[in-house]
């Protein structure tokens, strides 16, 4: 189970971890098809073709995550090492901000050429926030993770994430709206 680090962040992964499940988990999860796997898979192995090495790790914890969701345990179990690998090669790269930069840039036209086929691929939307974070870029952010929350409002990490950066942003109502939002539906889920 991946580890949230924001205060709603924690109390769900706590509440999620006694119930024996994951923030990811979602009644929409159950309906993922093949296909939307394979989208999944598709996408960030396109991602992590172009990504430095000192981001390679966060593509294969995603295919990581990927694979195990799928009940593919052998593949998320390889996936998880070529992360785990790829976070110790990282440590002996020497890279400069703007070689994220550029890497983000990058990454964000492929986010945008996957969502014009694949409009309602929530986890590209996800991605999108994460680059435009790295990219210092909060508004587009915000519209990226809110997209994705639109698309599937039963993705409780979403509403964790959006809460986070609503934190950021000095609107505190709006981010404990979130927080309730995504511990409730976490709670749902594993009833």
């Amino acid at each position: 189970m991946r580890v949230l680090f924001t205060k709603a962040g924690l109390i769900l992964s706590l509440l999620l971890a006694i119930a024996g499940c994951s923030s990811s988990d979602s009644p929409k999860d159950s309906k993922k098809t093949q296909a939307y796997f394979e989208e999944r898979i598709s996408f960030y192995t396109k991602l992590l073709a172009q990504a430095p090495a000192i981001v390679k790790d966060h593509y294969y914890e995603m295919l990581e995550d990927t694979y195990e969701e799928m009940g593919n345990m052998d593949k998320a179990k390889e996936f998880k090492q070529k992360s785990f690998d790829a976070l110790k090669a990282s440590n002996s790269v020497d890279f400069s901000p703007d070689d994220i930069k550029t890497f983000s840039h990058n990454a964000l036209a492929v986010c945008d050429d996957f969502l014009i086929d694949h409009p309602d691929a929530d986890f590209a939307y996800m991605e999108k926030y994460h680059l435009n974070i790295s990219l210092l870029d909060y508004n587009e952010a915000l519209s990226a993770v809110t997209e994705a929350i639109s698309i599937n409002p039963q993705n409780s990490e979403a509403y964790i994430t959006r809460s986070a950066l609503y934190e950021k942003l000095g609107q505190p109502a709006k981010a404990k709206q979130d927080e309730k939002m995504a511990i409730e539906i976490g709670m749902k889920a594993h009833q």
